[in-house]
């Protein structure tokens, strides 16, 4: 199973490597977690203000067992954007599953 990434030409090479290999690393844990994650899609945008920072939102998308799980994330780091993200789509999983 793949992770399908959108929106991540909007990153430079060493985000988006960032990207992909945090994003991996949490598919694999989902996927030992829970039975029957069938996809994952990962949405990235890039807002920037006036400055030169750039704020990240990352939207995920888990099926898991014919259900959608959808979390949202906006923050001025990556990495602490999408490690937020994937938590909270393993503290969804956790809750509606029981585990």
């Amino acid at each position: 199973m793949n992770i399908i990434y959108k929106g991540e030409d909007k990153l430079d090479k060493i985000e988006q490597t960032m990207l992909q290999t945090l994003s991996e690393e949490y598919r694999v844990n989902i996927d030992t977690l829970v039975d029957g994650l069938s996809s994952i899609h990962a949405e990235i945008d890039t807002h920037s203000t006036d400055g030169n920072r750039k704020k990240y939102e990352i939207t995920i998308k888990a099926r898991i067992q014919n259900e959608i799980l959808r979390v949202n994330f906006d923050e001025w780091d990556l990495s602490k954007t999408i490690h937020l993200a994937f938590k909270k789509i393993i503290k969804i999983a956790k809750h509606k599953y029981h585990l």
